[in-house]
């Protein structure tokens, strides 16, 4: 078996410790229910308890997504980090 040089056992060590961090975004889905009020769009997921109210469609659903969003990265935080993702999410 081959010594490895100083040099080499310094890169391998150095390659080692790269890595490359990038967000993903999950293709999911899941059941929201949209439907127009006096004063704009309303949506939910009832099955999560959330729930958005804006003045357009488009907001409603950009909200929405926002809320499960936030959901999400509560559910996946760690338990110390944690709060009730209802205490983040708009609600009518």
């Amino acid at each position: 078996m081959k010594n490895k040089s100083r040099g080499e056992q310094l890169q391998k060590q150095s390659l080692a410790r790269l890595y490359v961090e990038v967000s993903v975004a999950p293709c999911i889905n899941i059941e929201c229910k949209f439907w127009l009020g006096d004063e704009g769009w309303n949506a939910d997921i009832e099955s999560l308890g959330l729930a958005v109210h804006a003045p357009d469609f488009q907001s409603a659903k950009n909200s929405l997504e926002l809320a499960l969003g936030k959901h999400i990265e509560q559910l996946l935080a760690w338990p110390g980090d944690r709060v009730h993702a209802t205490q983040k999410t708009a609600r009518p």
